[in-house]
């Protein structure tokens, strides 16, 4: 004879003999309403940002660091490789160098762009 096992991929369920007790209920509608007080404080925030016109670029931060390098997967089609490997071999330079010299001005030049138009 196999005992049942015990085990379960489910908690167990609380039965909750006072549903109906006013108390309970208005403890769980408390619990479930927004609360009036956070929803001011942000609003206040954000107020305040939006009057604070010296906002920080996410790159300005002072926790950004220079000699930190952060890692970015490139997917290319398989002939902007085969152009890229081409280049790396006739200029005797890595990859990464060469699309480094491509990317990164394009990328000032887009941001330089963006800031523009928002002034």
């Amino acid at each position: 004879m196999q005992k049942k096992s015990q085990l379960s991929s489910r908690p167990p369920l609380k039965s909750v003999k006072n549903i109906d007790d006013p108390k309970l209920k208005e403890f769980i509608e408390a619990a479930e309403a927004p609360k009036k007080t956070e929803v001011g404080v942000s609003e206040q925030k954000k107020q305040e940002k939006a009057e604070d016109h010296s906002f920080v670029l996410p790159w300005e931060n002072k926790n950004v660091r220079e000699d930190v390098s952060k890692v970015f997967n490139l997917r290319l089609p398989e002939t902007y490789y085969m152009k890229l490997k081409y280049l790396s071999e006739k200029e005797k330079e890595s990859h990464h160098r060469i699309l480094m010299e491509i990317i990164c001005p394009e990328i000032d030049r887009k941001i330089k762009e963006i800031i523009s138009n928002m002034i």
